[in-house]
Order: structure tokens, then sequence, then C-alpha cells
């Protein structure tokens, strides 16, 4: 598959995902998404490849889903694909490091939460912006709270725009394991990736799918999967779910109402 919006590079045991859409802070599209799906299938498939490395071009590791396009969607009514790509990582049984640069925000947030060692620039800034453009920061606050405080991963979710952790800040908290000068984030990651890469292989990956599955999916999946088939949805196409995206689209202040949400509250038995 050629890709557009993503870059793919393959150096001895290593792999290299690189999100290249500086433009829009590499913003994720519904093209993107595929890509990147295919990108972690292809290197998941790889027997010559130990460990990836998860980054993105530009002043921003990834801003979530791009919102002129789900304005658009939710104008016109379209289905243009969905975004996956943001838990592509997730479902890999090969390690993935993070290489976090610029802003990583909402969805990028989910792609902190797939990746096994994460570290980022010195210039690094993290939020969730979910509220503020009336959308449910249900992944994002799962893939936080798996390595911050509870109530650190609410104050980001309720927060939203209002409230952006800077990198050493993440550091301390542990959202990131390590902060380094801007130009030296890959070499650090090209390092920490060599050392993955030199341990056994077979005893790497299950300790990634061991691991993952024990202390991240089996204790929230099936909350989560109810949460976002009952809520979500509901939530994404209430008033203030199609408002936000168009407003934010528009460069306007949103229109609040809350009308048209869920009624009863979730039910996670």
């Amino acid at each position: 598959m050629a890709y557009e919006t993503i870059l793919l590079e393959k150096k001895g045991r290593i792999a290299y995902l690189t999100m290249n859409q500086p433009e829009s802070l590499n913003a994720l599209s519904f093209k993107m998404s595929e890509e990147i799906m295919d990108a972690c299938k292809n290197v998941d498939e790889d027997d010559n490849i130990y460990v990836m490395v998860l980054t993105g071009a530009g002043r921003g590791f990834a801003v979530g889903a791009n919102m002129k396009e789900a304005a658009r969607a939710s104008r016109t009514g379209e289905r243009g694909g969905g975004y996956g790509g943001h838990h592509a990582m997730e479902k890999m049984q090969k390690p993935v490091i993070g290489a976090i640069n610029g802003i990583c925000a909402g969805g990028g947030l989910i792609m902190l939460g797939g990746c096994d060692i994460v570290i980022c620039s010195d210039d690094s800034t993290f939020l969730d912006p979910h509220v503020s453009v009336g959308w449910l920061p249900l992944s994002e606050t799962f893939a936080t709270v798996t390595h911050i405080p509870f109530g650190l991963a609410m104050r980001m979710a309720l927060l939203g725009t209002t409230e952006k952790m800077s990198a050493e800040r993440a550091y301390q908290v542990g959202l990131v394991s390590e902060v380094v000068p801007k130009d030296k984030l890959m070499e650090r990651a090209t390092q920490l990736a060599e050392q993955v890469a030199a341990q056994a292989p077979l005893a790497v990956r299950y300790i990634r799918q061991v691991m993952r599955r024990m202390f991240h999916e089996e204790p929230y999946a099936r909350s989560m999967e109810e949460a976002n088939r009952w809520v979500h949805g509901q939530v994404n196409r209430s008033h203030d779910g199609i408002e936000g995206p168009r407003a934010f689209s528009e460069k306007r202040k949103a229109q609040w109402n809350a009308e048209g949400g869920p009624n009863q509250r979730v039910n996670f038995s």
C-alpha cells in the first residue's frame, strides 16, 4: 500500500512510523487512520522487525480527530471511515516506543496509551480537548489513567482545552518516562529501540501482550465497550456533539444546550 499521510521506514530490526500531516498537527483523518492500521499490520507481520518507533512530523505528535472532516461528516451524513488508527498500536504484538514531539492531544493520548515506552521532547504539551467540542473522551481518559492517577486523568478530561500539561509535569506524574531535548528525541528513541531489539524477541512480545492484557485491557474492556456503545454515540450525535466540531471548524464559540443526549445513568453491570 502506498502511503499518502504517513511514512513507514525500516532500518535493521526497527520500524519507524511517522504521522506526516504537519500542517494539521497530524490530526487523524479517515485516510490517515486507514494507513496507520495498514502500517501497523505490516510491521507486525514482518519477521525482520522487532520493535516500532511512533512519532509525528512537524511541531505536533498528534491532536486527535480531524475536526474539519468530522464537522463535514456530521453536516452531510457521509461515512468516510473511522478512527481505528488511534487504537492500532494497542492491537500489535510487537513493542512500540512513543517519541512524543510537541502537542499530544485528544486521540494522540490514545496512541500514547498504546505505546510501551514513552519519551517526549522538552517542548511537548499534553491535553484532552474533547469536552470543549462536546465529545466524550472515554478512550483518551482510559489511556491516560493507565499511566497516571485517576484524579489527574479526570482533571485533564473535565478541563478540556483549558488544561495543558507540560513535558516536565508529564514526567513527574508518569505520563512519560523520559524528557529529552527536542533535537535529541529520535536519537534517544532509536537507542531505546535498539536496546529492546537486542533482547529475546519472543519474550519481549509476550511480556507486552500478557502485561497489557492483565493490567490494561481485562479490568476495563467490558465496561469500556458497554459505555462506548451506550453513551458515546448518543453524545456525539446530540446537538452539542454536532455543534462542537462545527464551531471549531468555523472558528467561533460553540453554543451548547445539553439537549439530545442520554437521559439515564450508564449501567456498568
